[in-house]
């Protein structure tokens, strides 16, 4: 209930169903059923950012600390990726600069990484390290969210001075996807886009793309409130996906 003078925050979490071939929306969740689970510990050196289909863990720790005598006197810390293979953690820190401060992001079931360190957005395979905003690609300020199993990840770059989300596949260039105005958030291995844009309202309105073209819009659960994607699952036989998301409104009397 509002009452005058009141101001309220409300947030919760969407799942939607989109099918492939129809594009028709679907709200619900499918019944849930416990077939039981176990607990492993990873003995992880940091925290967590991402997981792969196949149980692959990605992400960042502490790898380096500097003390500096000067006044005032002060550390500064650098991070390193890691990465847990389903048998054991490896860290990753002799593939960067030991003051890179890199931090992994995604991971994909063939342990590719995605991430970002001081110098820019990266793509780490098979113990290399590629970055996109090299000096041929023309693109500057490139970040990577999400990395599907073809090896093709997702981001927002400037391209010519504009802001706009691009593909990229390690060593690679970064591609113009979509249109300026629209921020990319995960994909799938079908190439599924899921992401967000300002409406005409000038509301956050999440929006699927199957083509990197044209957008399907996620109903939002009220006209005014902000609604963003987080996760696109992967599409099932009959090219169905989820998508799951969070919106946040707030009202005013």
């Amino acid at each position: 209930m509002f009452t005058a003078s009141t101001k309220t925050i409300q947030t919760t979490k969407y799942v939607f169903l989109l099918g492939l071939a129809t594009a028709t929306l679907c709200a619900g969740v499918p019944d849930a059923s416990a077939a039981g689970y176990t607990v492993q510990s990873i003995n992880s050196p940091g925290p967590a950012m991402h997981m792969s289909n196949n149980g692959q863990v990605t992400g960042f720790y502490v790898a380096k600390c500097t003390t500096f005598s000067s006044q005032p006197k002060r550390t500064i810390c650098y991070n390193a990726p890691w990465l847990f293979d389903g048998k054991r953690v490896s860290k990753l820190s002799g593939s960067w600069p030991s003051n890179a401060n890199a931090k992994a992001v995604s991971v994909n079931d063939a342990g590719d990484l995605v991430g970002a360190d001081l110098t820019g957005a990266w793509f780490y395979s098979s113990g290399n390290v590629a970055y996109p905003d090299s000096s041929v690609s023309g693109t500057s300020g490139t970040r990577l969210f999400a990395l599907n199993n073809v090896g093709e990840a997702v981001g927002m770059s400037y391209i010519s001075g504009v802001y706009r989300p691009v593909s990229y596949s390690y060593a690679g260039i970064p591609s113009p996807i979509l249109s300026p105005g629209y921020s990319v958030i995960d994909i799938n291995d079908a190439g599924m886009i899921a992401g967000w844009y300002k409406n005409i309202a000038n509301v956050e309105q999440g929006f699927i793309s199957v083509d990197g073209v044209n957008t399907i819009d996620i109903p939002n659960l009220a006209p005014a409130i902000n609604c963003r994607p987080v996760r696109i699952s992967q599409a099932d036989a009959y090219g169905f996906a989820w998508v799951a998301g969070n919106c946040a409104g707030k009202g005013e009397i």
